[in-house]
């Protein structure tokens, strides 16, 4: 089971809080979990323990339980730093076309490299290559990914997101006009 099939499983699930065994379908559960663990720890879903020991799992920004601030932006269009990436800018993770070798990987130090960019931007390139866990994917894939993505910015000072209001994230518009 990939990184894609784990986030797809909460994408069309009714609740908005799975178990592993709810996110497993047809692969076996030790291969669900441990992929999982892998999501969780870079930052693309969260977790929590709960009454029995059992830990439940949910996309930030996909689900009612993302702390969307502004009443004027629906649920998902975009959320709280805190929480996670706008739904827009995973999608733009999602389409864009990785090397096949290791693309799921590839694609989750994307989705953690914008993470910290959205998060704690500008952010430096000897910052965002020293959080991979393989630094040499920088320039494999994670450096052209970022330079891909119409929001995200390279220029004296780091990495930077440009759009600032939801319409500009479903537009994939910055500032500056589209990429």
């Amino acid at each position: 089971m990939t990184s894609e099939d784990v986030l797809d499983a909460f994408r069309e699930a009714d609740d908005p809080v799975l178990t592993t065994p709810e996110v497993s379908d047809a692969a076996p559960v030790h291969r669900v979990a441990s992929r999982l663990e892998e999501l969780a720890e870079s930052g693309i879903l969260a977790r929590k323990t709960v009454g029995d020991g059992e830990t439940v799992w949910w996309l930030p920004g996909h689900t009612e339980t993302s702390g969307n601030t502004d009443p004027g932006v629906h649920d998902g269009d975009q959320q709280n730093a805190e929480d996670g990436l706008p739904r827009p800018v995973e999608t733009a993770i999602q389409g864009l076309d990785l090397p096949d070798e290791d693309t799921e990987a590839c694609r989750t130090d994307v989705y953690a490299a914008c993470l910290s960019v959205y998060r704690d931007g500008p952010v430096s390139t000897d910052d965002l290559r020293g959080e991979l866990d393989e630094p040499a994917r920088w320039e494999g894939c994670v450096r052209s990914a970022l330079e891909e993505l119409p929001f995200v910015h390279h220029d004296g000072d780091g990495w930077r997101f440009e759009a600032e209001t939801a319409a500009d994230w479903s537009n994939g518009e910055s500032d500056e006009g589209s990429a």
